[in-house]
């Protein structure tokens, strides 16, 4: 993300660079690393891996953005992470669309293939992405990241305000358990 980014995502908390180790410069522009993630596995039933990267992206850039997604639980979670710090609900109020603006002004995205079977890059890449989350612990990251659990860390206040976000547009959307 370009650190400009960081005032967007701080209308309930000042939210800021975790470490400048993160940071590189990609093209001549500054970037922070704040979240790492898996896409594009998916088992065609013979063992063949037929996920598409884009497509993933797709689901967590453009679609998804509905109360079904909400009630239902399949809302992108890096969606239902960012929209709460600069929202109070999950879809009201161009929400959703306000964060594809943020995306396209404040985001970069870089990925790497893993060719192979199913099970060899389902494996690999969910060993891998424990291992990074782990070792650098990105600002958005909430699952496998200990900071998102250490109380008064910044983490853990994203991961407190996502839950109660997410809880109350579900109440408003009156959703099924």
């Amino acid at each position: 993300m370009k650190p400009s980014g960081y005032q967007v995502f701080s209308k309930y908390f000042p939210i800021k660079a975790l470490s400048a180790q993160y940071s590189r410069i990609v093209s001549g522009e500054k970037l922070d690393l704040v979240y790492l993630g898996t896409a594009g596995v998916r088992d065609t039933g013979e063992g063949d891996n037929k996920g598409h990267l884009m497509e993933r992206f797709e689901w967590h850039i453009i679609k998804n953005q509905n109360a079904t997604h909400v009630c239902s639980g399949i809302m992108s979670t890096f969606r239902k992470t960012l929209i709460p710090l600069f929202s109070a609900d999950l879809i009201l109020n161009s929400a959703q669309s306000e964060l594809n603006i943020i995306f396209s002004k404040y985001f970069k995205l870089y990925y790497l293939p893993y060719p192979g079977s199913f099970t060899e890059v389902k494996n690999r890449v969910n060993k891998d992405e424990s291992i990074l989350i782990n070792a650098l612990k990105p600002l958005f990251n909430l699952k496998s990241n200990k900071n998102a659990t250490t109380p008064g860390h910044i983490t853990c206040q994203i991961k407190k305000r996502r839950n109660e976000i997410q809880k109350a547009t579900k109440k408003r959307l009156s959703c099924k358990k």
